[in-house]
């Protein structure tokens, strides 16, 4: 998700926090994600993306939840929030996968080329592009790759 949280202004700034948390129970209990605030960063407006891996923090279900609290609970402060592009990512990997081999061919060759520039590109996710291994294909692992094909 992207996020956006300011409490710089007004008579009494920097006195109220954002809280994001998860629940893997439908709600009947909450465990923290982030705290934002009252001071230091991210207090001061301009979006922000975040990204957790929720496995690390509860164990998924399908009774997940998640919640988004801009308080406003001191006096005399100006409390401004948002959040846009909330995404969750399901990451499955085969046992089987070679890092690199992006056409499924066995190997790591000139054939995995174009479609690992294709997911770099266009977005997307193919557990074999993921060369570093955190969750995203990106511009950090196309030196890896380059160093598989020439291998």
């Amino acid at each position: 998700y992207f996020r956006w949280y300011d409490n710089t202004a007004g008579g009494n700034p920097m006195a109220d926090t954002f809280v994001v948390e998860i629940s893997n129970n439908g709600g009947s209990t909450w465990t923290n994600l982030e705290t934002v605030g009252p001071a230091g960063a991210g207090v001061s407006g301009g979006w922000i993306r975040i990204q957790h891996v929720i496995s690390d923090v509860v164990a998924p279900t399908n009774q997940m939840r998640v919640r988004f609290n801009a308080s406003d609970l001191g006096g005399g402060s100006v409390v401004e929030a948002g959040v846009d592009a909330v995404q969750i990512q399901i990451l499955e990997c085969a046992d089987d996968i070679i890092l690199g081999d992006l056409n499924g061919d066995g190997m790591v060759n000139l054939l995995d080329v174009s479609p690992f520039i294709e997911l770099l590109t266009n977005g997307g996710f193919q557990a074999e592009a993921d060369i570093n291994m955190d969750g995203v294909v990106n511009l950090l692992d196309v030196s890896l790759f380059v160093d598989l094909l020439t291998s």
